[in-house]
C-alpha cells in the first residue's frame, strides 16, 4: 500500500506572476478534481521566453499531504528527482499539524530526516489551511 498517492485528473491551471530575485517567475497550478493544488511550477523569464525552474509536487492522504521539491535539469529537459520532502500530518480536528523536513544528497540516496516541528493552528478555519484534503 502506497501512504501518498497523487490525483491524475486537472481541471483548471491558474497563472500568476511574481519577482524573485531580480528574476521574473510565472507560477502555474495543476489541480485534481476535488480542487486540490498536485503540482505547483515556476517558469522563469530568461529575457526571450518562459523556461521551466522549478516544481513542487502534492500528494494526500486521509491525514496530510506530502510536498516534494525539484529543479529543472536542462541537460535533461525535464525535472530532477526531488532533492527535498517536507510531511504535514494534522491532528483530527486540523487545529495542529505535526511537519517533517527531509533532503537527499542526489537520486541515488534515500531521504533522511532534516528537521521536525509541531505547528498549532487554533484560530484557523479549515479552509485558511495551505493545502487540505477535507
Amino acid at each position: 500500500m502506497t501512504l501518498f498517492t497523487a490525483a491524475a485528473m486537472c481541471v483548471a491551471i491558474n497563472t500568476t506572476a511574481a519577482a524573485t530575485n531580480d528574476t521574473d517567475l510565472q507560477i502555474q497550478y495543476e489541480r485534481d478534481s476535488q480542487g486540490r493544488v498536485i503540482t505547483r511550477t515556476a517558469l522563469a523569464y530568461n529575457g526571450e521566453d518562459w523556461q521551466p525552474a522549478l516544481r513542487w509536487s502534492y500528494f494526500y492522504t486521509p491525514v496530510g499531504y506530502m510536498i516534494e521539491f525539484s529543479r529543472w535539469d536542462p541537460n535533461h529537459n525535464c525535472f530532477a528527482e526531488a532533492q527535498a520532502r517536507t510531511v504535514f500530518a494534522f491532528t483530527p480536528d486540523a487545529t495542529a499539524a505535526f511537519i517533517s523536513n527531509y533532503s537527499r544528497k542526489d537520486s541515488s540516496s534515500g531521504f533522511e530526516l532534516t528537521d521536525s516541528f509541531v505547528a498549532a493552528y487554533p484560530d484557523k478555519e479549515e479552509r485558511d489551511l495551505l493545502a487540505t484534503n477535507r
